[in-house]
């Protein structure tokens, strides 16, 4: 397989075991399906450890040559309230595509017993249904999300003929009001959102290779019938809708 992109992702290394000319691999990032409003996919919990923090988490799924990888993008961001606004630094970002691996990064920082003040932000960008919930109960919200069986986007595969995309919401703030921001990104940068966790880079290399080197073959089993072929098959000929030639300008099918 050959990439022709003006990027380069972790699975590149594959290219050093050998090029196959025929099977290209334009490789271009676009944006699709962007939208705003409010989505459960969103929430932010407030705690206190020596300092005011705020943990916001991201429900994503990425789909990779015909199956779904669900993951979640945690974001730990430092609060500073000064005398007209609070100030948010962030200071850890990671990705978890397992509960189990989720699970245990909550239960290094929190003690079991340690209770969260949660909420969501609605379409209008204020707060609602904060509450307290302990880790256990967090854990178990979360395990709904990795065990969804339905794929709603797998027609982008085909759609689109592209070996992977990525589903994210993502929290914003436009005029000081925020918001959640839903798009389907094809092909983006794996490396940037750690897939090497699920996939090493060879076999992620040999996956799209083969899930493109399928793609191609569907469309070259296309065949391509001219229109006057089709006309014929369907019980018409070149006169057909059209005005008899007279005998001077005699018309050949």
């Amino acid at each position: 397989m050959k990439i022709i992109s003006m990027f380069q992702d972790y699975y590149d290394i594959g290219i050093a075991y050998g090029v196959d000319e025929k099977l290209r691999f334009k490789r271009k990032t676009k944006y699709i399906d962007e939208s705003r409003y409010h989505d459960s996919h969103v929430v932010y919990i407030y705690y206190h450890k020596h300092s005011y923090y705020r943990m916001m988490f991201y429900h994503y799924t990425m789909g990779f040559c015909g199956k779904r990888y669900p993951f979640v993008r945690v974001e730990v961001e430092k609060i500073d309230v000064t005398l007209h606004e609070k100030v948010y630094t962030l200071v850890d970002s990671e990705y978890f595509y397992s509960l189990e691996i989720l699970d245990h990064w909550l239960k290094e920082r929190f003690e079991s017993n340690h209770e969260f003040v949660v909420g969501s932000y609605n379409y209008n960008g204020y707060e609602e249904n904060k509450k307290r919930i302990k880790i256990k109960q967090f854990v178990l919200n979360a395990k709904e999300f990795f065990d969804k069986k339905k794929f709603h986007q797998e027609a982008v595969f085909k759609k689109h003929h592209v070996p992977y995309f990525l589903v994210e919401y993502d929290y914003v703030m436009d005029d000081k009001k925020p918001y959640i921001k839903y798009q389907t990104i094809l092909l983006p940068q794996l490396k940037k959102y750690r897939f090497t966790q699920v996939m090493p880079p060879m076999q992620a290399f040999q996956e799209i290779s083969m899930y493109l080197g399928k793609l191609n073959a569907v469309e070259d089993n296309m065949v391509t019938i001219e229109d006057k072929y089709l006309a014929q098959g369907k019980g018409f000929d070149c006169y057909s809708f059209k005005k008899m030639p007279s005998k001077r300008k005699e018309k050949r099918c």
